[in-house]
């Protein structure tokens, strides 16, 4: 049996990938599977700039798609949670870069979240642990990332 994959808080919300849902108190937003996969893929990197390519790659995976897709997908996020393109809160454009997820995430691991209760406060939760730019955990991560993008 798969583990189910991890739920993220965010400010007051809450990503529950697995039933393509957001949360924020009792209200409960469903997402396209797409506009799920892009959440979780910015909630990885909060803070970071992520690519449209990367995005492109990751989410629909070597599809023919333009980039589009991507622009209404972003869109629907925004949408969801209630957030401005011009004013982020949650998703910040970065003009011919690509996006950027604003807030600190808190990661619930599956097995965590079934011993707590729907909404527990998201200070319950481990924090998210980026590593600092040219640190060594950093460049681990980022060398296949970078020689994918050089081609």
């Amino acid at each position: 049996m798969s583990e189910s994959p991890p739920t993220y808080r965010f400010l007051d919300w809450r990503a529950e990938p697995a039933g393509n849902r957001l949360r924020r108190g009792d209200r409960d937003v469903h997402l396209t599977p797409k506009a799920m996969d892009v959440l979780c893929r910015l909630l990885a990197e909060p803070g970071q700039v992520v690519s449209k390519r990367a995005l492109l790659d990751d989410v629909w995976g070597g599809q023919a798609v333009t980039d589009d897709a991507l622009v209404v997908t972003i869109y629907e996020l925004r949408k969801a949670l209630g957030d401005r393109a011009r004013q982020p809160t949650y998703v910040q454009t970065v003009v011919r870069r690509g996006y950027r997820f604003l807030p600190e995430v808190a990661v619930v691991q599956s097995s965590e979240t079934s011993s707590r209760s729907p909404m527990a406060p998201a200070s319950m939760a481990p924090a998210l642990r980026v590593p600092e730019a040219n640190s060594p955990a950093w460049k681990r991560l980022a060398t296949p990332w970078l020689a994918a993008a050089a081609g």
